[in-house]
């Protein structure tokens, strides 16, 4: 008798306001798969103990049972007997069987976001404010998480796919996680919107594939910038690319 298929794990990491939550919900909703998400988590016991998640995550940079309470969740989820969505920024480190997806987001399209989708404890005037106070927040884990693990969450090359979430809505992006699961694309691919790729100094403008690399935030084409120009010409939401260089100088690192 054959055995059941494995059951399939995504883990979905993401910037601030990139629509982690939304787009998990609509990949749920094509799969049937339960989302399991650490913000939750975190904010229940934020809650419980009367703090603000700011405050939580000031006093996990001194006290590893904080951590280690949502870690231990996410670990078990390795040996789960159905198939899984997992919002959090870590569960990929902690589920190495896993597909990994990352969303990234333009900053300005992020803090419009955030400021629209402030909850019940959240208070901001602006959507410069609704990000910053998010930045912080998003810092200070980064931080945590490096003195504690070791790695570097917004490192595009810890995961399978790099998603840009600028333009396009959480169902659509919802569509293309679900086709990537389905048929894993190649190691370090990258769905970008051609708006946000620096093609300055590209060398092989006219290549017929398109390679990039990012530093210290910033995406520049390397080869191809042929193709960008053609897919904002034809007003495409996202073009495919190949990851070659990934690098983050420790004076920006620190201000991520």
């Amino acid at each position: 008798m054959a055995s059941a298929p494995k059951p399939t794990i995504v883990t979905v990491s993401g910037l601030i306001g990139s629509g982690k939550t939304s787009v998990c919900r609509e990949l749920s909703a094509l799969t049937g798969w339960r989302v399991i998400s650490a913000g939750t988590i975190l904010r229940r016991m934020a809650e419980e103990r009367g703090l603000s998640v700011i405050e939580l995550n000031e006093i996990a940079k001194t006290d590893k049972t904080i951590d280690k309470l949502i870690d231990d969740q996410l670990i078990a989820l390795q040996d789960s007997a159905e198939s899984l969505i997992v919002d959090s920024r870590l569960a990929w480190h902690f589920i190495a069987n896993s597909f990994k997806i990352h969303l990234v987001v333009d900053t300005a399209i992020a803090g419009d976001r955030v400021f629209r989708a402030q909850r019940s404890d959240e208070s901001y005037r602006t959507p410069e404010d609704a990000y910053a106070a998010n930045a912080q927040r998003q810092m200070i884990e980064n931080e945590r998480f490096k003195q504690y693990y070791g790695i570097d969450c917004e490192d595009w090359r810890n995961y399978d796919l790099i998603l840009d979430s600028s333009t396009l809505e959480p169902l659509e992006l919802g569509r293309i996680m679900y086709d990537a699961v389905r048929v894993a694309p190649p190691q370090a691919s990258c769905l970008l919107s051609p708006l946000r790729l620096h093609v300055e100094g590209s060398a092989e403008p006219d290549a017929d594939s398109l390679e990039i690399t990012v530093i210290d935030g910033e995406i520049h084409v390397v080869r191809g910038a042929a193709i960008v120009t053609r897919a904002i010409e034809e007003q495409e939401a996202l073009v495919a690319a190949r990851l070659i260089h990934y690098e983050v100088h420790p004076e920006v690192a620190g201000k991520r």
